[in-house]
């Protein structure tokens, strides 16, 4: 019994640390707030970049990526109008479909050396 209490509070822990990782993250998008947005990247030591993660933040000008993420969802930064510029790094494999989907601002996308990028899916830079 005490084994199976241990287990729930670890799950419920780990969900809410989850839950407060993606509104900071998808909060500090929304306002530009870059260094807070980094940092959080940092922290997390995150390998994926869940569906809509950043979609709609229409003031994110920018983003660094740390070298965890190996995998950038459906529609992450769908219509991040102001999105000017990202650098995609190399620990990437793929990219799913409408990652960047309607990111009008968008003007360069920068693949580190030795790129890990094996996919990079149907209608990712759509209307960029």
């Amino acid at each position: 019994f005490i084994l199976i209490q241990f287990l729930y509070m670890l799950f419920l822990i780990t969900f809410l640390i989850n839950a407060f990782y993606k509104i900071s993250l998808n909060f500090a998008a929304k306002k530009d707030n870059t260094l807070i947005l980094n940092l959080l990247m940092k922290s997390f030591r995150i390998n994926v970049l869940n569906e809509t993660i950043f979609a709609y933040c229409s003031k994110l000008t920018q983003i660094k990526l740390p070298q965890s993420i190996k995998l950038i969802g459906n529609r992450s930064f769908k219509n991040c109008s102001s999105l000017k510029e990202i650098l995609i790094p190399s620990s990437v494999k793929t990219i799913r479909e409408y990652a960047f989907n309607e990111c009008s601002s968008l003007g360069r996308v920068l693949f580190e050396e030795n790129s890990s990028l094996k996919l990079i899916e149907d209608g990712s830079f759509c209307n960029c």
